[in-house]
């Protein structure tokens, strides 16, 4: 359990309070720095733009413009992407911000 202390009194705070149970004031939350939202959000536009890929892929595939293989074989590792992506951007999502 980590402790901080309140920005206005002083007193040790739980760091995981909303607000000082000393004097009730609220306790700011960590953002993240800067490198982190851009992080965080280029994760996000990568996985949305890998999933307009797949399914322009998928699309282009059910057409029937082009033969099976090659669209079974770009398709697995779409696949494959996407899930890296995915897995990846759910991680930053999920990870605190530091103090």
């Amino acid at each position: 359990m980590t402790t901080i202390a309140c920005p206005k009194c002083n007193a040790p705070v739980n760091g995981k309070a909303h607000n000082c149970p000393n004097c009730g004031t609220e306790i700011p939350r960590p953002r993240r720095s800067l490198f982190g939202r851009i992080w965080k959000w280029a994760f996000i536009l990568f996985n949305v733009a890998t999933a307009a890929v797949a399914c322009y892929m998928a699309i282009d595939a059910l057409s029937g413009s082009q033969s099976v293989i090659p669209n079974v074989a770009y398709g697995l590792l779409v696949a494959i992407w996407m899930t890296g992506a995915i897995i990846l951007g759910a991680l930053t999502l999920i990870t605190p911000a530091v103090r």
